[in-house]
């Protein structure tokens, strides 16, 4: 259990130290989100890796840090325990997969920064393998996840079956949304192609999900 505290820190550590280096050294080093996916581009094929790392400046929008910081806080460890040895290379599979479509499909000259594609197809992992592998831990892992962090979001903890189910629509509202053109300044390419790349994981580590 401490390794897997130990990788989501260090994880999640990366993004911060990467986002305190842009804030302090933007007006005298290159913009380190410039090493964002950008489709279509030599540069770009750095931000297939380096993307999850990379967020928003800190004086333009620190809540795109801080929110991805909160979601994989709990996803990550969640994915550890419940897949082991295979974890890292799921994470990754997304991570890489899912940025090579960005690359590839997104929209000439945007620049796509941020760990929501992760936190998307992390999403969509647990949600989906725990029904593919008849995982009723994972399923309900899943769902805890979902109420736990309703509460970070609305400050609001169920008290009955009609407003944990309120709760849980908007959640559900809020993830399909991610997927939608209508927020231009958010990445809805890296959302998708997130999804998808954690759909195609949790096929390929169906009814495996503890093999090394």
């Amino acid at each position: 259990m401490i390794k897997k505290l130990l990788y989501t820190v260090f994880f999640i550590g990366i993004m911060w130290v990467l986002a305190i280096g842009d804030y302090v050294f933007e007006k005298i080093l290159i913009d380190i989100n410039s090493f964002g996916i950008v489709p279509r581009t030599l540069r770009g094929l750095i931000g297939i890796v380096a993307s999850p790392f990379l967020h928003a400046n800190l004086n333009q929008n620190a809540m795109h840090l801080i929110m991805n910081s909160l979601f994989l806080l709990f996803l990550l460890p969640i994915t550890l325990i419940f897949y082991e040895k295979n974890a890292t290379k799921i994470i990754w599979f997304i991570i890489l997969f899912g940025g090579a479509l960005v690359w590839l499909i997104a929209r000439s000259g945007t620049n796509h920064v941020g760990a929501s594609g992760l936190i998307f197809g992390l999403i969509t992992l647990l949600f989906l393998g725990g029904i593919i592998n008849h995982d009723l831990k994972s399923i309900f892992a899943s769902i805890a996840f979902f109420f736990g962090y309703s509460i970070i979001i609305y400050g609001v903890i169920p008290t009955d079956l009609n407003q944990s189910i309120s709760i849980l629509k908007a959640m559900l509202t809020n993830f399909f949304e991610g997927f939608s053109r209508k927020h231009q300044n958010i990445s809805y390419e890296g959302h998708l192609f997130g999804a998808i790349a954690g759909l195609v994981s949790a096929f390929i580590y169906r009814n495996k999900p503890r093999e090394s």
